[in-house]
């Protein structure tokens, strides 16, 4: 829900989840709206975990737009030069 949201933002969180194969359309608006609004980086993608029996492989098949990417990998490589957590620990 969106107040879970805004609490693990206090958190820390950075990104939320736009790309995902099951989310409609109206999830992927509704959550890009959330990342507008909490200033959370726009993330994505195909839920891999690898070969299932009797499904077509799934890795790289969502789609994420190229600017997600970069942010995600800025973010990644600011995170690691400042030696920083994902989460606070509790």
């Amino acid at each position: 829900t969106k107040k879970i949201a805004q609490y693990l933002v206090k958190k820390g969180l950075q990104g939320i989840e736009v790309y995902y194969p099951a989310h409609s359309p109206q999830d992927q608006e509704k959550y890009m709206s959330w990342a507008e609004e909490m200033g959370l980086l726009v993330t994505g993608g195909s839920d891999c975990h690898g070969e299932l029996p009797g499904r077509p492989e799934s890795i790289g098949r969502q789609y994420v737009p190229y600017l997600s990417v970069v942010k995600m990998k800025e973010l990644k490589y600011m995170m690691m030069r400042k030696n920083m957590r994902l989460f606070e620990e509790v």
